[in-house]
């Protein structure tokens, strides 16, 4: 379970997201991401229920959950702000693999938390075939799309 604390401090971080602040609050923040990185472990358990190849990930002792850094990237953005306001990581059958199916979690406060699957940048084959099943199978995704969990939980795109 996400601790509320978490959420506190990430809302602070948002306040007060700049160097001097964040170094004076580094080791609270770590000790949450650390708890947050054990919540994204014990998911990889649920996930291997349904999911057959994060099961064998486990089974193989593979690399299947990350979590990702506080520090943006604001080498070309506007927004200067150094510091990302979430806490985010992803299960994967092995996570050295690039561009493989995945599940993301993501907590952030202000009711911005969500949680996603599917593929970041496929390549170009890969894509290929994704387009060319769903083309052969429309109505799966159809059905999938028009079932209430779906209509309410996630946004379609």
């Amino acid at each position: 379970m996400i601790n509320p604390k978490t959420l506190a401090l990430l809302t602070q971080l948002e306040k007060n997201n700049n160097r001097t602040w964040f170094e004076a609050h580094k080791e609270k923040y770590n000790e949450h991401k650390k708890d947050f990185e054990e919540i994204i472990d014990e998911l990889s358990y649920a996930v291997a229920q349904c999911d057959d190849a994060v099961k064998e990930g486990l089974m193989d002792e593979k690399r299947i959950t990350k979590s990702f850094r506080v520090y943006r990237d604001i080498r070309f953005s506007k927004d200067k702000t150094p510091y990302k306001t979430n806490m985010s990581g992803f299960i994967s059958y092995d996570v050295t693999t690039p561009h493989s199916p995945a599940y993301y979690l993501s907590i952030e406060p202000g009711g911005k938390s969500m949680i996603a699957g599917g593929l970041w940048m496929p390549d170009a084959p890969t894509l290929k075939k994704i387009r060319k099943y769903i083309d052969a199978n429309p109505d799966e995704l159809k059905k999938i799309e028009q079932t209430k969990p779906s209509k309410k939980s996630f946004h379609m795109v």
